[in-house]
């Protein structure tokens, strides 16, 4: 795992913690409204473990990512998503 990974497990936390955020309240704001009304004594304690989660989801994005890449087109993308699914 050389500079090259690190740096891309970084862009995709920040990435990931941009994203999220957009995603919910944009375009599912309205499904979640109900839902966070409803738990906003517990939501403080939980906000921290998300980044927690977001790491983890970088590095393994990237790491499958690295591993996985063969420039072989469709079929990787593919593979890729179904390793993502999992």
């Amino acid at each position: 795992m050389d500079k090259k990974f690190w740096i891309s497990v970084g862009i995709t936390f920040v990435l990931l913690g941009i994203m999220e955020p957009l995603v919910n309240v944009f375009i599912l704001g309205s499904d979640w409204e109900l839902l966070l009304l409803q738990s906003v004594t517990r939501a403080e304690y939980k906000f921290l473990v998300f980044y927690v989660v977001y790491l983890f989801m970088a590095f393994g994005l990237t790491f499958i990512y690295s591993k996985g890449h063969e420039g072989s087109g469709v079929g990787e993308g593919i593979r890729f998503g179904f390793y993502m699914s999992l």
